[in-house]
């Protein structure tokens, strides 16, 4: 897509214009996009063109909500209601925690994330931005997850992010502990929770780590109906 599509799109968002909006969406579902292109090539980028002008100062505090806020109708909209064909029957029930740990109005990154584990099969539970840490165990504990996703964006979450990801790591089932956003892409970060929690700095990355969790839960069916 090219940048001045882009911008027609984070037009679209910024001025509330739902029907058209959900008409550019529907567009690329139609040409055989699936969520990560969705989330790659139009919203990704559509968001950080907004960002940019609220950094910028040409758009205010009422039109960035109101982008979010359409963006985040339209993820509501169209997220995954059905397992992706030839997903295995035992791999519906995985399920997947997500939690925000950035102070954010709003919390798209984290819903992308769940898009894409439901894409893949997964039942998934949004706890929303800045669960307390003990709460996070509590609710982990009480829904045993087979991985719980952290989603950061800001560098000031990282901190919290290593806390949560060393709680997490040692709960009795040993949960898969992921660390997405834009601050996965910061350095020094294989010394989280000892480098036990994988790092996933895009989408395209997520994708990758879902579909090697499906190999292996492939590969566990087998081994259970030969052995």
């Amino acid at each position: 897509m090219n940048p001045l599509q882009i911008e027609e799109f984070a037009e679209l968002l910024l001025s509330g214009s739902r029907s058209a909006a959900e008409a550019t969406v529907l567009h690329w579902k139609k040409a055989g996009a699936n969520q990560l292109a969705l989330f790659e090539q139009l919203f990704t980028p559509a968001l950080e063109h907004i960002a940019l002008l609220a950094e910028a100062r040409r758009i205010g505090m009422a039109e960035e909500r109101l982008g979010y806020g359409l963006c985040q109708w339209l993820l509501c909209r169209h997220e995954p209601a059905e397992p992706l064909e030839g997903s295995g029957a035992r791999l519906v029930s995985r399920k997947a925690m997500l939690l925000g740990l950035d102070v954010e109005p709003h919390d798209l990154g984290m819903r992308m994330d769940a898009c894409m584990f439901k894409e893949r099969g997964w039942t998934t539970r949004m706890y929303g931005p800045v669960l307390p840490l003990e709460h996070a165990v509590f609710g982990a504990m009480q829904w045993t997850p087979d991985a719980v996703c952290l989603h950061a964006d800001s560098p000031e979450s990282l901190p919290a992010a290593r806390a949560y990801a060393e709680k997490l790591l040692i709960l009795p089932w040993a949960p898969s502990v992921l660390l997405s956003g834009r601050a996965a892409s910061l350095p020094d970060l294989r010394s989280l929770a000892r480098g036990e929690a994988a790092i996933v700095r895009s989408l395209l990355e997520l994708d990758l780590w879902l579909a090697e969790a499906e190999r292996e839960l492939e590969v566990e069916a087998f081994n259970e109906t030969t052995g």
